[in-house]
């Protein structure tokens, strides 16, 4: 199971990118046939998605506390739902620990551990401030050839002290 994230990579688990895509074949799919959600589809914020192709949403009601938020499951072969009563810390915990049976997720969704990829920032990823930098894959970087060129290129740069990380990622940028 891939829980959605902001910014992720990669974009099959960005929640931002796939959200759209996943309300709007949900809301086909009711247009071609009889299929009906377990709420109203403005109701449903996608969580996660299984290899089989299960989606994992959270009942967005009410809107303002997301601590009061359930969990719906789609079938992928199917038009059924399954319904949690509980949040999804809830239902994580109880889903690893082999508490809870959700009838149409494959039987071998936790023979795989465990495992965590944090979302990966680029310089041209901008929708963010507290965007992070992470260290370059070249190694540390001379803070004082990063200040030499970022002064022949025009920035403003101090010194001494922190370079700031739009500047790094331009210089990282400029030699790869």
């Amino acid at each position: 199971m891939s829980l959605y994230q902001p910014q992720a990579y990669p974009e099959t688990i960005d929640i931002e990118v796939q959200t759209p895509k996943i309300l709007a074949s949900l809301e086909k799919r009711r247009e071609w046939t009889d299929y009906s959600l377990p709420c109203p589809s403005t109701s449903l914020q996608p969580a996660a998605v299984t290899g089989n192709g299960e989606y994992v949403f959270w009942v967005a009601e009410p809107k303002s506390n997301p601590d009061l938020w359930k969990i719906a499951i789609s079938e992928a072969s199917g038009n059924g739902w399954f319904t949690f009563d509980g949040v999804i810390t809830a239902f994580l915990r109880r889903l690893c620990e082999g508490a809870l049976d959700v009838p149409f997720f494959p039987d071998d969704l936790l023979e795989s551990p465990p495992s965590f990829h944090p979302s990966r920032y680029t310089p041209e990823d901008r929708r963010r401030a507290h965007a992070i930098n992470t260290a370059p894959a070249t190694g540390p970087m001379d803070s004082e050839d990063v200040r030499e060129w970022a002064r022949r290129q025009g920035y403003d740069v101090a010194p001494r002290g922190r370079i700031p990380g739009a500047i790094r990622d331009a210089y990282e940028q400029a030699h790869r």
